[in-house]
C-alpha cells in the first residue's frame, strides 16, 4: 500500500466511525429522523435525516468528514401555508439560500 492509499483509508474509517456516532446524535433529536446514509460521487459518506413540524418538511444532509455539532450542511425545506408551497434550498457551506415558491391550486 502506498501513503496516499493508507491515508484514504484511515480518512474512510475515521468518516466511519464518525457515521456511527452522528447517527445516534441525530436520532436523540427531538423531531428528528434519520432516513438514510449514502455516499457521495466523492467517496464521502453523509446521512440524510428528516423533521418533520407542523405544515414544514425539512431533509437535512451532514457530512462525515467533521464532527457533528448539530446542524446540518445542507437543508431542503418545504413549508405549505395559505394553498402555496415554498421550496427552500439552503447550502451552510456557502451560505446560499435558493427560494422557489408552487402556487397550490385545488
Amino acid at each position: 500500500m502506498t501513503t496516499m492509499e493508507i491515508r484514504k483509508a484511515n480518512e474512510s474509517e475515521l468518516q466511519l466511525l464518525r457515521m456511527q456516532q452522528q447517527v445516534k446524535d441525530i436520532a436523540r433529536e427531538k423531531h428528528k429522523e434519520v432516513i438514510g446514509i449514502e455516499q457521495t460521487a466523492g467517496e464521502e459518506w453523509v446521512i440524510v435525516s428528516k423533521k418533520e413540524e407542523g405544515s414544514t418538511l425539512q431533509f437535512m444532509i451532514n457530512d462525515c468528514t467533521s464532527p457533528y455539532q448539530g446542524t446540518w450542511d445542507f437543508a431542503l425545506q418545504v413549508e405549505y401555508k395559505d394553498s402555496i408551497i415554498y421550496l427552500s434550498v439552503i447550502s451552510k457551506e456557502n451560505l446560499a439560500v435558493v427560494s422557489v415558491q408552487f402556487v397550490w391550486s385545488i
